[in-house]
């Protein structure tokens, strides 16, 4: 792929939406890179979730957490917002590995809340270190309104995103790549995406007021693409899926051009 023609593209895309918000992108492929605002600070959001999951088989392969074990939704604090599991009736069981997919394929906050818990957020907060995400945070669990009105906020960069999706990809068992890839959230990196494209999409979004963010790891043929794409500031949620969206279709415009492939 002809990297040079794709940050091409997305200079012309960010300077189209100049003054809708702040912008931070970090991107790599074949250890060529495309960064900007790559060490800005952004709330996190649901990218969160995606150390959380690597916590959570890290445990699991150290034998202090067992994917199998079953858990009633009864036992689990009602949370609002994204996800399916405050829907389940009470006596429904589900198993850590169930409620980790579930916090990852529609960012479940109900199940994402017992797995902080379960995990340790210190545990969560060590394993960022130990990836070399620096500026990221767990302070707070998902829908926290009283944290969030005392400032308490979860924080993560484009390059720490990059580092995590890297960190996924790069595990033996391809066990989070897997999960992802089963992703349904996909109105934002992977709009743009042909239905028979062979393009597949391992992405985790997320959403808050005035926040836009979605990270993926693109494969197409021999090709593999990491990118993290974060806003925040901005005039309208609309405009950052809309950059997202646009940035996703240039990716996807350079891994259909043959030529480019050999560029």
């Amino acid at each position: 792929m002809n990297m040079e023609k794709l940050s091409k593209l997305i200079n012309k895309i960010v300077q189209e939406y100049e003054g809708e918000g702040h912008f931070g992108i970090a991107m790599e492929w074949r250890g060529q890179v495309f960064f900007l605002n790559e060490n800005d600070v952004f709330p996190s959001a649901s990218l969160i979730k995606l150390p959380v999951m690597v916590e959570s088989f890290m445990q699991s392969s150290g034998g202090t957490l067992a994917l199998e074990d079953l858990v009633e939704v009864r036992s689990l604090l009602r949370t609002g917002g994204a996800g399916i599991v405050q829907y389940m009736s009470p006596q429904s069981r589900l198993s850590i590995r169930d409620l980790l997919t579930l916090m990852m394929i529609v960012s479940d906050n109900m199940a994402t809340n017992y797995l902080i818990e379960r995990l340790g957020m210190d545990n969560v907060n060590r394993r960022c270190q130990q990836l070399g995400m620096s500026s990221t945070v767990l302070q707070r669990k998902m829908m926290d309104r009283e944290a969030r009105e005392r400032k308490i906020e979860n924080y993560t960069s484009p390059h720490d995103i990059l580092r995590c999706l890297k960190a996924i990809y790069n595990d033996r068992n391809q066990s989070g790549k897997t999960i992802l890839f089963h992703q349904q959230l996909l109105d934002k990196l992977p709009y743009y995406r042909g239905e028979n494209s062979g393009i597949r999409i391992a992405n985790k979004t997320g959403e808050l007021d005035k926040v836009e963010h979605d990270c993926a790891i693109i494969e197409h043929e021999d090709e593999i693409i990491f990118i993290a794409i974060l806003t925040d500031q901005l005039t309208a949620n609309q405009k950052g899926k809309e950059l997202i969206q646009l940035i996703g279709a240039s990716i996807f415009e350079c891994l259909y051009d043959k030529k480019s492939l050999n560029g």
